[in-house]
């Protein structure tokens, strides 16, 4: 298997982790998590490297990443913005407003987040359009 898919089931493997902790405090009919279910690989659809990935709650998650070497991504150094409202079944690839690699991603709710890349941070307020807040 090779490095980049490696990161990608170790990125998914942590959102996982992430929901697995969220899901006993977020359920509201009291459904908790069973620590001994296995793990299942999750496939984000992108070939590029995932960096960051952050839980809002047990649906929803946003990942973020980029990859400057890959030959399949649109422009070299092209970032990636994902996001998953059915608990990482479906992942959504959201426009990247910038054309950089993202370092991180924080979700702050459904529909709140922020994401780093190089010197610029940039969040949603309404899950799908990211907007530059800091230079």
């Amino acid at each position: 298997m090779n490095g980049r898919r490696m990161t990608v089931i170790a990125s998914l493997a942590l959102l996982g982790l992430l929901l697995a902790t969220v899901a006993p405090i977020a359920s509201s009919a009291g459904r908790r998590v069973n620590a001994d279910t296995p793990w299942r690989a999750q496939s984000s659809g992108t070939e590029r490297d995932l960096i960051s990935v952050s839980a809002a709650d047990s649906n929803t998650a946003w990942a973020a990443g980029g990859d400057a070497l890959s030959p399949t991504t649109p422009a070299p150094g092209s970032g990636v913005l994902l996001k998953t409202s059915d608990g990482g079944a479906n992942w959504t690839d959201q426009t990247a407003p910038n054309a950089s690699t993202y370092s991180g991603v924080s979700a702050a709710g459904p529909n709140t987040a922020w994401s780093v890349e190089a010197n610029n941070i940039w969040k949603t307020a309404d899950g799908q359009k990211w907007n530059k807040q800091y230079t």
